[in-house]
């Protein structure tokens, strides 16, 4: 009897190493994904005769697999010359995850031009504060972290508040910008915004506790951002934040049935009107295998993962079949301002994006 057990227990170890292995190489394929189309599409000047449209998505992560087709079906019927995505598009920072956001965007056909602000879910990897893993892929695909960009009558400046301190140290290069441009209005866009609203009394985020004061001379039309769990439409040291905290990502165990998206016209004289539109979701079920062979293919750091795909590991080492397990360095702390400072010479500068005519 023990022999039959024996040989069904063999078989079933080869047949999940097996599965084990076809994950990892499909996340040695999304590892390697280009930019999606929306990324590549330049964006255009708007007519003079009507607003600048942007549309603003939210933390996407887990919703990677039943929002995009939601948004460009929405987009199909209320155009926007922009879309913004305020950070945490990727669910870990690391390029397979980074890559099945790219493929669910080009499978759901997402044609508006799009760009984006990095969070800490797109530039650190679990258990990692280091944005030196993430952000290289990050600035791969998205291009700078940091950024402006004249749309219209209105200035738009994006900021990386998902790395710890780098807004901080960006701000003059984003200041010198605005400066080049006086009297516009300007809208910022971030992943965190400067307070933690989620938190009893808001308090400010340590290394963006001095951005407010840093803005009083030319505030901000509006700021939006994104990161907390509830939704925020405050005025604060006079200037309009919204957080969208339902902003694609499915919170906890359930399954929302629907998601926010921000909707921002700017007229002609700098003003803006701010709307939020609910969409259903509409699930791809391609992207969702790809989300489960991406967690299988990460379940070979640890042991018993390791265990199961190490006969298929010796099996197909003689013939360099195998896909390396990546493991990102362990660091639990947030980087100091002067290891930000470092760090930032080695990625892209604050970038002035154009706009064609």
């Amino acid at each position: 009897m023990l022999g039959p057990w024996l040989a069904a227990t063999a078989l079933a170890w080869l047949l999940v190493g097996a599965l084990l292995h076809v994950s990892a190489r499909r996340a040695q394929t999304l590892a390697g994904y280009e930019a999606c189309a929306a990324l590549r599409q330049p964006v255009s000047a708007a007519p003079a005769d009507r607003p600048w449209r942007i549309a603003v998505l939210g933390d996407l992560q887990r919703g990677v697999v039943d929002v995009p087709r939601a948004l460009t079906a929405h987009l199909a019927e209320e155009p926007a010359d922009l879309v913004i995505a305020t950070g945490d598009v990727a669910i870990r920072g690391e390029a397979p995850w980074h890559g099945l956001v790219q493929r669910a965007f080009d499978r759901a056909g997402l044609a508006t031009p799009l760009r984006a602000v990095p969070g800490n879910h797109d530039l650190y990897p679990s258990r990692c504060r280091d944005d030196r893993e993430g952000g290289p892929v990050y600035e791969r695909l998205y291009g700078a972290r940091s950024w402006g960009l004249e749309a219209g009558p209105a200035l738009l400046v994006g900021l990386d508040t998902g790395a710890a301190w780098r807004a901080d140290l960006e701000w003059p290069h984003a200041a010198s910008w605005l400066a080049a441009r006086p009297d516009r209005p300007w809208l910022l866009f971030t992943h965190r915004p400067p307070w933690d609203f989620d938190a009893a009394g808001a308090p400010a985020y340590v290394d963006l506790a001095a951005l407010p004061d840093r803005w009083q001379a030319r505030r901000p039309s509006l700021v939006v951002a994104g990161h907390l769990v509830g939704s925020v439409d405050v005025v604060r040291d006079g200037v309009r934040t919204i957080v969208n905290g339902d902003g694609g990502d499915v919170r906890g165990h359930g399954r929302e049935p629907t998601w926010s998206l921000l909707r921002i016209e700017v007229a002609a004289d700098g003003a803006c009107s701010v709307r939020t539109v609910t969409l259903p979701r509409s699930r791809d079920a391609a992207v969702a295998r790809d989300v489960l062979a991406l967690r299988m293919a990460r379940s070979r750091r640890r042991l018993p993962g390791a265990l199961l795909a190490a006969p298929w590991r010796l099996l197909l080492a003689p013939f360099g079949r195998n896909v390396p397990v990546h493991r990102p360095p362990l660091r639990r702390d947030y980087p100091t301002r002067d290891e930000a400072a470092a760090w930032l010479a080695t990625s892209r500068p604050f970038a002035s994006l154009e706009v064609t005519s």
